[in-house]
């Protein structure tokens, strides 16, 4: 019995030996884990800090684009008015035959109104063509449009 109790003391400290160098296997990889999962924290911090400075920075980046396309615009709109003034605006070939009819009729005295009808007519045509003129063909046709609107103001309505 004293060898039975030799084997199975034996085998009762083999066991707590695989026990133990278990335990000690199972605790190193889970440090091993730990030591993993803080390396992939420090990874990912460092992933979101280099996010927040590509995000400043394309933020800047739009920035300047908003201040170029701002500054592009104003100095197409300058060119614009520039061109504007440059160019004589020109008005369609019907509402140059407008002009020109009222023009010839103001001229010719036989052709002016005789009632207030025709003078409301006169009036009612020379009043649509100022109001469709544009601000850019002013200073091209205002010459021409004065003396139709004396004409219209000076009729008897």
């Amino acid at each position: 019995m004293q060898m039975f109790k030799a084997i199975w003391k034996a085998e009762q400290n083999h066991f707590n030996r695989m026990v133990f160098s278990l335990t000690l296997i199972l605790l190193s990889g889970l440090v091993g884990c730990d030591s993993r999962d803080e390396q992939r924290d420090e990874q990912k911090l460092a992933h979101y800090q280099q996010l927040g400075s590509l995000s400043a920075r394309l933020d800047a980046l739009e920035s300047g684009l908003q201040q170029q396309q701002r500054a592009l615009q104003g100095q197409s709109n300058a060119l614009k008015k520039i061109l504007d003034n440059v160019s004589p605006a020109s008005m369609s070939p019907e509402w140059e035959d407008r002009l020109k009819e009222l023009e010839n009729q103001v001229s010719d005295v036989s052709r002016w109104p005789k009632d207030a009808g025709e003078a409301g007519r006169f009036l009612e045509q020379a009043s649509e063509l100022i109001t469709g003129l544009p601000a850019q063909a002013e200073p091209q046709y205002l010459p021409r449009l004065s003396p139709v609107r004396w004409a219209a103001m000076a009729s008897p309505v």
